[in-house]
């Protein structure tokens, strides 16, 4: 299994990370931070990302930080891969609220299954 953070990420939360990302580091152009994160999120490009959403709402995804820095590296040599680190918390933090209730809609569905 991969080691990262899981989770299950909607196409809305991709635009708040890509936006979490470029508030970080303002010196990224819009395609390469779509790159970044779908490097992190273990795609090699964001269209692939976007196609295994298919027609899905939500996208199990694990989350690898140095997936990302090294994308950020190949793109951006002279900036320092480090600054990805609170980009993604302060995705992580502004999304919470999102995550929680994603869940809350999941395991309701399931317990209704149950029955």
């Amino acid at each position: 299994m991969a080691e990262g953070l899981h989770a299950l990420m909607t196409r809305t939360a991709l635009t708040s990370f890509k936006r979490a990302l470029r508030a970080q580091l303002p010196q990224l152009r819009s395609a390469h931070a779509d790159e970044i994160i779908a490097a992190g999120l273990g795609f090699r490009t964001h269209a692939a990302l976007l196609a295994a959403f298919g027609g899905s709402e939500e996208l199990a995804v694990v989350l690898d930080l140095d997936r990302a820095k090294a994308r950020l590296t190949a793109l951006y040599p002279d900036v320092d891969p480090t600054l990805v680190g609170p980009a993604v918390d302060d995705f992580i933090h502004g999304n919470m609220r999102a995550v929680l209730e994603a869940q809350r809609r999941r395991m309701t569905a399931a317990r209704a299954n149950d029955n």
